[in-house]
């Protein structure tokens, strides 16, 4: 995975300047794997620094055999502008016909790790879950949680109701069995 940094450079006694981080994805279809994966939300979160005037929060990738791979940025704009980028891969878990809030549907759990950050109080290395419920049919409570180890655990959040765009698809249909 490939992400851009820049070095913005330090000041004249020497104090360093934290680095420009870009996300490395633009929200898109995911592909490849048995099960893909795609979501994208602007919210502020109730737990945003002052001077924030909107996060976005977006990633895709897939799932095959028990393992997850894909890209998730989060970024803050406002008065100061931040972006996390993470790196998922590994052990994951798919369960579908699942119930949550009253409502059939399939979940996803993915394991990540910071990749690049411009988030002094969040490193690069700190570990982490993405967990999304996808409910089945016309009526959609779709949730999404993002959970941090301590050291980025200002970052947690969880997403519901219309700002949430979330697809969890076998090929484009509905996953109604682990394959």
């Amino acid at each position: 995975m490939a992400c851009l940094l820049a070095t913005i450079g330090a000041t004249a006694d020497g104090t360093p300047v934290k680095l420009a981080v870009t996300c490395p994805q633009a929200a898109g279809t995911p592909t490849g794997g048995q099960v893909q994966w795609a979501f994208s939300v602007t919210k502020i979160p109730p737990n945003s620094p002052a001077g924030v005037i909107s996060v976005y929060t977006h990633g895709h990738g897939n799932w095959a055999q028990g393992r997850g791979a894909g890209t998730i940025c989060e970024q803050y704009y406002g008065t100061d502008r931040d972006v996390v980028v993470l790196a998922v891969s590994g052990k994951s878990k798919l369960s579908p016909h699942i119930t949550r809030m009253g409502l059939l549907g399939v979940g996803l759990r993915l394991g990540f790790t910071v990749s690049a950050s411009d988030e002094q109080t969040c490193p690069t290395g700190t570990a982490g879950t993405m967990a999304f419920f996808a409910s089945y049919y016309s009526l959609h409570r779709d949730t999404a949680e993002l959970r941090f180890a301590t050291a980025c655990a200002a970052h947690d959040v969880a997403f519901t109701g219309g700002s949430l765009r979330l697809l969890i698809g076998e090929n484009g249909h509905q996953v109604n069995n682990v394959p």
